[in-house]
């Protein structure tokens, strides 16, 4: 952080805040002079405060000096550590302790978690955990399901009503009846909540009074060639692909379901009587 300007001698941090304290203090967080003493609170701007006698640091808030600031933020003025670092400018990945509680605590996890006894404490402190969890965990997941599945329940899923209201919020966005893709996609929930009330989505939209699409027509052998011979009735010449083939096709089968009967346009025209064998 540059906080330079013209006409400001430069001086080192600690020279400007012994001459304005006081008292032997030395920056924790080093910026280049001159510093930006704050109009609201204490200290400076992107800089930690340390007493290098009693190893306490300055609390930029309040003023006062504490071994770990932390703790004093979080119970004194109701702030998590990361937000105070964001709030006067300082590094997110610097302690807000002293050095020598900072080294002690190094040390000793560093100490802790090299020792041979300690980690066999802790994975045997592990597994109990675990294994208590895991059987109080069960028992109350059982009895939960036990009850609620005895009256078809669940509370923490929503009920038809509440999947009807939000249906209806999604058409009104959407300016049309939702699909079951556009389910899918904006609302991945209600697809869930949908099926385990109605089974599916079809099912649904006919107990609440929406259209649905029919089913595709299924054709046998027999009625796709019929449908052919029909159509060479009708119009007086051989039918073509591009006759059975989007809008031209509408009230005549597709044509590829009629290739998926028989193979190939070609096969169904020579069933049909068209082509010589």
């Amino acid at each position: 952080m540059s906080l330079k300007q013209e006409g400001v001698p430069k001086v080192a941090p600690e020279d400007q805040i012994e001459s304005e304290c006081g008292a032997k203090i030395e920056t924790l967080f080093k910026v280049q002079p001159p510093l930006e003493k704050l109009k609201s609170g204490f200290g400076y701007l992107g800089v930690i405060l340390r007493d290098t006698v009693s190893d306490k640091i300055q609390c930029h808030i309040c003023g006062k000096w504490f071994k770990l600031l932390s703790t004093h933020l979080n119970q004194a003025h109701g702030i998590s550590s990361r937000a105070y670092k964001f709030r006067f400018g300082l590094p997110l990945g610097f302690p807000l302790c002293g050095i020598s509680f900072s080294k002690r605590m190094s040390d000793w996890s560093r100490k802790r978690f090299s020792d041979p006894v300690f980690r066999e404490k802790q994975r045997l402190w592990l597994k109990r955990i675990i294994k208590f969890s895991y059987k109080k965990a069960s028992r109350v997941k059982t009895a939960w399901y036990a009850k609620n599945s005895a009256a078809w329940l669940n509370k923490h899923a929503i009920c038809k009503e509440q999947v009807l209201r939000r249906y209806l919020i999604l058409a009104d966005n959407l300016g049309r009846e939702p699909s079951n893709h556009d389910i899918h996609r904006h609302e991945p929930g209600l697809h869930k909540a949908i099926r385990r009330h109605w089974s599916n989505f079809n099912c649904f939209k006919t107990a609440n009074g929406f259209s649905t699409r029919l089913p595709a027509p299924v054709y046998s052998d027999d009625q796709l060639l019929a449908s052919l011979r029909k159509f060479a009735r009708e119009h007086g010449r051989m039918p073509m692909a591009a006759d059975f083939t989007g809008h031209l096709s509408s009230g005549l089968p597709c044509y590829q379901t009629i290739r998926a009967h028989f193979g190939s346009w070609n096969r169904a025209m020579q069933a049909a009587g068209f082509y010589a064998h």
